[in-house]
């Protein structure tokens, strides 16, 4: 069995999501992984970068949604005329993320008891009661995923496994 990233998401059929809220979603992941290591105390410059890395997916598909929806640019600190400040885009996560928190905690420790979750099992495991898009309960399998990619996630939090650093 191969494993993908603690939060690797598979994609099922298109959805159409307005584009605050996909480029929001885009970087929750990211913030989320941010708060959490500031409120159990492990953040480190090298755990933020690993965050960073993990997330360029995440950011690219910004840049794509910002090019294809408002035909802007993505900056980071700056945003002149035509761009789009990514600090936007962070401080949107985080706010959506402080309403979520809770639901969020639960998803991560549901996620790390099973080791992986089915859409409805999410769902459950969030406590939400209408989900938006239809979901199976399938087990999902991730794609391969190069095993130094884990291991510097691993690394980066100090233990030898993924599992360990969940």
């Amino acid at each position: 069995m191969s494993e993908g990233p603690a939060a690797w998401v598979q994609w099922g059929q298109p959805w159409d999501v307005p584009w605050p809220r996909c480029i929001t979603m885009c970087a929750a992941g990211e913030r989320a992984e941010d708060r959490r290591l500031r409120e159990e105390g492990l953040w480190t410059p090298e755990r933020a970068w690993v965050a960073e890395r993990t997330a360029a997916s995440d950011r690219q598909r910004v840049v794509e949604v910002l090019r294809a929806d408002r035909g802007m640019t993505l900056s980071y600190g700056h945003a002149p005329a035509g761009h789009f400040n990514y600090a936007t885009v962070m401080a949107a996560a985080d706010a959506a993320l402080h309403h979520l928190w809770d639901r969020v905690l639960s998803l991560a420790a549901a996620l790390d008891q099973r080791g992986q979750l089915t859409g409805r099992q999410a769902a459950r495991a969030a406590q939400m009661t209408h989900v938006a898009i239809e979901c199976d309960d399938a087990p999902v399998r991730p794609p391969g995923v190069e095993e130094g990619y884990l291991e510097a996630i691993a690394a980066a939090r100090g233990t030898s496994t993924v599992r360990e650093a969940a």
